[in-house]
């Protein structure tokens, strides 16, 4: 990852004004656009939940980047922060539309006109599930990260434990069961896949997501932000963990904290580095990719392409009255 010196240099501040300028002048637009369709109370919302959110990306971006710094060096990287800020532009966008268009003058709250906020976000509070999926959830995060490892040591080669330091572990657990796992995943799996079940596969919607996935990281990857693999590989990846992502939720009627754990787990450096024994194939193909496409074929050979289940249903949008529906023939 790449990082500015502190204090912010000129080229950050360029950046970071020219980047808030343009999320203020897109926020502006939404407004105006609000302002004529809803009036100006859901304008004024828009605007003040809209900004408050730019504003945030922007700083958690900037406070990011002074810890982190260039494995070639501390040169900037004006397009790490370009990334950080269109993605803050399009949080803040959807959080403004949330607090404008979610409520309306009676308290109701309602989301795209087929399912209430309440039950969306209250997906977060479906922690009561067999354990299995916790563990299955997990398992496979965990396995998927050190295949590696394991072929290594079952090839009889050398293994050096562990490979980063444990606080480490727990506080990328900590982050990325908030920001990624939380805040990804009430879209990804909590608000698409309900909605694109109803009309296509359990497989096709988890594969549709999974390749969506791909393009949000696609601007870090292209940065040099974080430890990501080739842009092909990551899009193999994403996809297969998607397509388990989808079996998890289907299966635990929408449970979304058991998705939002085995995202955490996923984001874990492994804990084992093999540094002798491992066959070549993984230098074209990644254990983790490997491993993962094994696991989502098994998955769908398992349940069926159309849901994800064995019993042939699948959750039905958040908010809705009804719990669970079959999902219609094509």
């Amino acid at each position: 990852m790449y990082g500015y010196p502190w204090p912010f240099d000129r080229r950050f501040r360029r950046d970071a004004v020219v980047g808030l300028g343009l999320g203020g002048v897109c926020l502006v637009v939404w407004a105006a656009v609000l302002r004529g369709v809803r009036g100006p109370v859901a304008s004024r919302q828009f605007l003040v939940v809209g900004g408050v959110v730019l504003v945030g990306f922007a700083l958690v971006g900037a406070v990011l980047r002074q810890q982190i710094r260039s494995r070639t060096g501390s040169q900037p990287v004006t397009l790490a922060t370009w990334v950080t800020l269109s993605r803050g532009v399009l949080g803040a966008v959807f959080a403004g539309l949330v607090a404008a268009v979610g409520f309306d003058g009676a308290g109701a709250v309602t989301w795209l006109g087929d399912g209430s906020l309440r039950g969306w976000v209250g997906q977060l509070r479906h922690l009561r599930v067999r354990p299995r999926w916790y563990l299955a959830g997990v398992g496979m995060m965990l396995l998927g990260t050190e295949f590696e490892t394991l072929v290594a040591l079952a090839l009889g080669g050398d293994v050096s434990v562990p490979a980063a330091p444990l606080p480490q572990y727990v506080l990328l657990f900590g982050v990325t069961l908030v920001f990624a796992g939380a805040l990804e995943e009430l879209g990804w799996r909590g608000f698409l896949q309900p909605r694109l079940q109803q009309r296509y596969s359990a497989v096709g919607s988890s594969v549709a997501i999974g390749v969506l996935w791909a393009v949000w990281h696609a601007p870090m990857i292209l940065a040099g932000l974080g430890n990501f693999t080739a842009f092909w590989e990551y899009t193999l990846t994403i996809v297969a963990v998607s397509v388990i992502f989808g079996w998890l939720y289907n299966n635990t009627d929408a449970a979304l904290p058991v998705v939002m754990v085995a995202h955490a787990s996923h984001n874990l450096p492994p804990i084992g580095l093999p540094t002798s024994g491992v066959p070549a194939v993984f230098a074209t193909v990644s254990g983790d990719t490997v491993f993962y496409l094994i696991c989502a074929v098994s998955v769908v050979a398992y349940t069926s392409a159309r849901t994800l289940t064995r019993d042939g249903t699948v959750p039905n949008v958040p908010g809705r009255v009804e719990r669970r529906s079959s999902r219609p023939e094509s």
